[in-house]
């Protein structure tokens, strides 16, 4: 192993990627189980430990959301304390709201939603998973229109 710029990025790289697939895996999880505890553990995964935060978080605030790359847009929210992870919700402006899509994320920036249809416009929320109640409530909707 050399080490070096390049051995350092591809390393972060793979990290993220691994980051964002266990939370993934473990959202599936939280969301199939349903709050059912033998569910949850059947699955290999182990329940939150106690002593969290004995109330419920808050919806979370939507600070900007901004164009990336082409089809891309760019989250930023308020961190919350005690977050585990964000979810993002998202549809086009004037889609049904069940054809509403979701993406996990570790933090509360750069959360980059892509793959979006440029020139259309996109309603967004975000919510906050962890806390008393396993997640927030929505936040209030977002528009903006993918570049």
């Amino acid at each position: 192993w050399s080490g070096g710029v390049q051995a350092t990025a591809t390393k972060n790289a793979n990290r993220l990627l691994l980051e964002t697939a266990v939370v993934k895996l473990g959202s599936y999880v939280q969301i199939e189980a349903n709050n059912d505890l033998a569910v949850l553990l059947s699955s290999g995964f182990r329940a939150q430990r106690q002593g969290g935060p004995s109330v419920p978080l808050p919806s979370p605030t939507v600070i900007r959301v901004t164009n990336g790359n082409s089809g891309e847009l760019v989250i930023n929210v308020k961190a919350v304390k005690n977050a585990r992870s964000y979810m993002v919700r998202y549809r086009e402006e004037e889609g049904p709201s069940e054809s509403s899509k979701t993406s996990s994320f570790m933090n509360s920036r750069n959360m980059r939603l892509t793959g979006l249809a440029k020139g259309k416009t996109y309603v967004l929320q975000v919510q906050v998973l962890g806390g008393s109640q396993g997640e927030s409530d929505w936040s209030d909707p977002v528009s903006h229109m993918a570049m």
